[in-house]
């Protein structure tokens, strides 16, 4: 049986300013690709205060792909934050993202990343 090494995605950084009324459509990942693992997130905004949902499906539709990952930084003490994975999530299609702040931090400067693994094939 053979096996592969886990290859990780470098990740880049995607910058969006943080809205709280819902996203319209979902965004492709830039650097996604079909057949990942989500294994970590890190994320900043702008100024100090509020908070941002971060939402990845596996798909680009927001009414019928799956979410596979969500996490809400807070940003009330700290302009950074990040959140791993206990265990990598998969996700087989293009990955996609939606962007959600609360009234504090609607209107600022959000970037973030996320670490993406090649789903490892073994045969």
């Amino acid at each position: 049986m053979a096996r592969s090494l886990p290859l990780f995605i470098e990740p880049t950084t995607t910058s969006v300013t943080a809205s709280s009324s819902t996203p319209s459509s979902a965004t492709d990942l830039s650097y996604g690709q079909a057949g990942v693992a989500i294994v970590a997130s890190t994320a900043g905004l702008a100024s100090l205060g509020g908070k941002v949902t971060l939402t990845i499906r596996d798909g680009n539709n927001m009414v019928t792909s799956p979410v596979v990952y969500q996490v809400e930084f807070d940003f009330t003490s700290a302009q950074g934050s990040s959140d791993v994975q206990a265990t990598p999530i998969p996700c087989f299609n293009t990955p996609s993202y939606t962007v959600q702040a609360d009234a504090t931090a609607n209107g600022k400067g959000f970037s973030f990343g996320v670490a993406l693994q090649k789903i490892a094939i073994e045969g």
